[in-house]
């Protein structure tokens, strides 16, 4: 599927970083994208929230088209660190 810079996503499997300046990852972890390269690989922000975490607060949210919840921007982890992290 295609991933664009601004998008958010989720990882659908564990990564062991193999230098500095990548993202260790985990199942789950929500990252939002800042750049995409033709190698394979983007960097971003990880988020505080996790999928399984963010999956619920959007079904709570869609009882209306606007609502608190939709206007909450994604919250970079603690650092606010951009890493780069495997996309294929």
């Amino acid at each position: 599927d295609d991933i664009h810079p601004g998008d958010v996503v989720a990882t659908l499997w564990a990564y062991q970083p193999r230098a500095g300046d990548e993202w260790e990852l985990d199942r789950g972890d929500m990252l939002k994208i800042v750049g995409i390269w033709d190698d394979g690989w983007a960097t971003g922000y990880k988020l505080r929230e996790r999928a399984e975490e963010w999956e619920v607060r959007r079904n709570e949210n869609r009882d209306s088209g606007v609502s608190a919840g939709s206007q909450t921007a994604a919250q970079p982890d603690a650092d606010g660190e951009i890493k780069a992290f495997p996309v294929s």
